[in-house]
């Protein structure tokens, strides 16, 4: 029976500095041989997608926590917050110390501290090895912010006078928040979209597009974005480097991205 598989990318796919495990890359290249089809759902807007992961036999994209959904080649989906509310709640983050990145289809748009946050420059510096992910955005980088979008990636510093649940507070009612799945040691970090948007969404948008029973879609994934995936799709496979909180609501717990996880995953699963 042909499955569809949604995979994280960050945490899941591929490791800390950007890479996919070779078992990842071959497991997934034969399941797709194998006739199932390979959803990247991820936080990630289309931009910061590495053109090599296509090349892992994947169909479509769950990108930017659910906002953006393609299929073979087709968008299928594409919600925007408006140029009224991106000014707000710019303005808003910016406000209580915090620093922002735009993720639409087609730019990215970051204030300067949210960068720095990658390269190195600033205080609070992910962890990990980010230099193939600031030249695959550099093309797509524009100042200002954006008219539209489908999602905002802001994180608070400890200088910040303002939490993750303050954020939640103040938009909650009007959009979807969840934590950060990548942010540094020490700072809070969230991803904010459009009410009633989120990864679930995305995939029920690819279960309808290809006329397939929920029951037959498995979701792998790590972090707190990858909840309301988890509890949509039929098998829920948590990786073993995940939090806590995704452990406990997901069928089955692998090894981490860098000890095969993928790979035994899809054994277990029968996918290859």
């Amino acid at each position: 029976m042909q499955k569809l598989v949604f995979l994280d990318v960050d945490g899941t796919l591929i490791n800390s500095s950007q890479q996919a495990p070779r078992s990842a890359v071959e497991a997934c290249q034969r399941a797709a041989q194998n006739g199932h089809k390979l959803f990247m759902c991820t936080g990630r807007s289309y931009p910061e997608v590495y053109p090599w992961l296509w090349d892992l036999g994947i169909s479509g994209l769950v990108g930017a926590n659910g906002t953006y959904v393609t299929c073979e080649d087709e968008v299928i989906f594409d919600e925007r917050i408006s140029d009224e509310d991106i000014i707000e709640i710019s303005n808003f983050i910016n406000s209580v110390g915090g620093y922002w990145i735009w993720q639409g289809p087609d730019r990215i748009m970051p204030s300067k501290e949210f960068l720095d946050s990658y390269s190195g420059a600033g205080a609070d510096r992910i962890a990990g090895d980010w230099t193939p992910y600031l030249h695959q955005v550099a093309p797509y980088l524009k100042t200002g912010t954006p008219t539209s979008c489908g999602k905002c990636t802001f994180t608070l510093p400890p200088t910040a006078s303002a939490s993750l649940e303050d954020v939640i507070e103040h938009f909650g009612d009007r959009f979807t928040i969840v934590a950060g799945s990548v942010t540094a040691e020490g700072t809070e970090g969230g991803e904010l979209v459009p009410a009633n948007i989120s990864k679930a969404s995305g995939v029920r948008q690819v279960v309808m597009h290809l006329d397939i029973p929920l029951e037959q879609t498995i979701g792998i994934g790590d972090s707190a974005n990858d909840g309301p995936m988890m509890k949509t799709v039929g098998t829920s496979i948590a990786m073993g480097n995940a939090i806590d909180e995704i452990k406990e609501i997901s069928k089955w717990t692998t090894t981490s991205v860098d000890e095969d996880g993928i790979k035994n995953a899809f054994e277990y699963l029968k996918l290859i």
